[in-house]
C-alpha cells in the first residue's frame, strides 16, 4: 500500500475515532445531566412534600369549623339539668385533644330565659365554674351569656320557648350576630358519643340546609296522640342556618303569619314547619324549600323512651 494512502486511512480511522468520542463523552454528559435533573427533581419533591406535610399538620390542629356556635337555650329553672348536661362533657368530650386549644372551634353561648331579675343575678360567676369543661370552644375563657326576660304571661314550654328562639333568629344580642350555623342545644340534649362537635361539624360539611335534625324515635300510638307533626317534625335542637337571610326571611315573613292565622299558640315554634308543609295549600311553595329542611342520626329525639346508650346507632 503507498505510503500516502496508508497515512489517509490512518487520518480517516483518527477522524472517526474522535467522532466516536466526541458521541461517547456527549452521551455521557447527556446520563450526567440527566442524573442530575433526576436529583434536583427529587430534592424538590422533598421540599413539596415537606411544605405539604406541614400545611396539612397545621390544618389538621387548626381546622375551620362552618359550625359556627352551639347556644344553649334554657330556663333558669333548668340550670340544674344543665349543669348535670355539661359534667357529662368530661366523659364524653365535645371534641378531640387536638382541637383543644384550636381557634378556629366553635363558641359557646348560654341563652337564659327568666322572669325575676334576682334569678339571673350572679349566673355568670356561676357558669365561671363550669370553665373547665369548655377547652373544646374557642371562647374558652370567657362566659358569653345572653338574658332575656320573659313575661309572667308567656313564661312557659311553648310560648317562651318560641319567643328566645325568635329571639335568637333575629340576632338582637350582639353575640348572636356572628352566628352562622348553630347547634341549638336545650339542657335535655345530652351527648352519648365522644367528639360530638366534630360529628355536627361532618353533617354541615358543604351542604346548603336551613335546618338538620332529629324526628321522633318513639312508637306510634294513634290513638293517644293524633297531632302528625309531634311525630314527623325535625325537634328543635337541631343545626340551624341562621346566617343565611332568606331562612330569617321564611320564618317571618312566611311561616310565622301562617301559623297565626291557624295554629297560633298551640304548637311549639318546632312543629309549626310541619303544620306548614303538611298543608296541601302550601305544596308549590313547599316543595321549592324542602331540601332545606333535613334529617340526620347525629341527632335523635329519643323523649320519654327507655333506651340503652351501647345501642343507639
Amino acid at each position: 500500500m503507498p505510503l500516502r494512502v496508508k497515512y489517509n486511512v490512518y487520518r480517516l480511522s483518527f477522524f472517526f475515532l474522535l467522532i466516536l468520542c466526541f458521541l461517547q463523552a456527549n452521551f455521557i454528559f447527556k446520563k450526567r445531566a440527566e442524573v442530575d435533573k433526576k436529583t434536583e427533581d427529587v430534592k424538590k419533591l422533598k421540599h413539596l412534600y415537606n411544605k405539604l406535610k406541614k400545611s396539612f399538620l397545621q390544618l389538621n390542629t387548626n381546622r375551620f369549623y362552618n359550625l359556627s356556635h352551639v347556644i344553649i337555650p334554657f330556663h333558669i329553672k333548668q340550670y340544674k339539668t344543665l349543669v348535670s348536661n355539661i359534667k357529662k362533657w368530661f366523659e364524653y368530650m365535645p371534641c378531640s385533644k387536638d382541637d383543644f386549644y384550636n381557634k378556629n372551634t366553635p363558641k359557646l353561648i348560654f341563652f337564659v330565659g327568666y322572669t325575676e331579675e334576682s334569678s339571673v343575678k350572679h349566673l355568670n360567676y356561676r357558669l365561671s365554674d363550669l370553665m373547665p369543661y369548655f377547652r373544646c370552644f374557642s371562647n374558652r375563657y370567657t362566659i358569653d351569656l345572653v338574658k332575656f326576660k320573659l313575661l309572667k304571661k308567656v313564661d312557659n314550654h311553648v310560648l317562651g320557648a318560641r319567643l328566645m328562639f325568635e329571639f335568637m333568629l333575629r340576632k338582637k344580642n350582639i353575640l348572636f350576630k356572628d352566628c352562622t350555623y348553630i347547634f341549638y342545644m336545650e339542657p335535655d340534649c345530652i351527648p352519648i358519643r365522644l367528639n360530638w362537635i366534630d360529628a355536627l361539624q361532618k353533617e354541615i360539611g358543604f351542604s346548603d340546609f336551613w335546618m338538620k335534625g332529629a324526628m321522633f324515635r318513639g312508637k306510634f300510638e294513634n290513638k293517644i296522640n293524633k297531632y302528625m307533626p309531634n311525630k314527623y317534625h325535625i325537634n328543635g335542637n337541631a343545626i340551624y342556618n341562621i346566617g343565611d337571610q332568606k331562612f330569617v326571611d321564611f320564618y317571618f315573613k312566611i311561616l310565622r303569619p301562617y301559623i297565626q292565622r291557624h295554629y297560633d299558640s298551640i304548637t311549639a315554634y318546632d312543629t309549626d314547619f310541619s303544620e306548614f308543609f303538611f298543608d296541601v295549600k302550601n305544596y308549590d311553595y313547599v316543595k321549592m324549600i324542602i331540601h332545606k329542611f333535613a334529617f340526620t342520626e347525629v341527632i335523635q329525639n329519643l323523649w320519654h323512651l327507655n333506651y340503652s346508650v351501647r345501642e343507639v346507632p
